[in-house]
């Protein structure tokens, strides 16, 4: 492998590296979200007894 074909590499691992960390922020964004609703709705529940 030449010195391009190196940094091709390189610059590919790097980008699924950043997909791979950018799709796994998502996720636990969405979990987080999904918890958050849970406990509003919990305290909503409890407000009103």
């Amino acid at each position: 492998m030449n010195g391009l074909g190196y940094l091709t590499a390189a610059y590919s691992a790097v980008w699924l590296i950043l997909a791979y960390f950018i799709t796994s922020l998502l996720l636990k964004n969405r979990r987080l979200l999904r918890e958050l609703s849970q406990i509003e709705q919990r305290v909503k529940t409890l407000e009103n007894r």
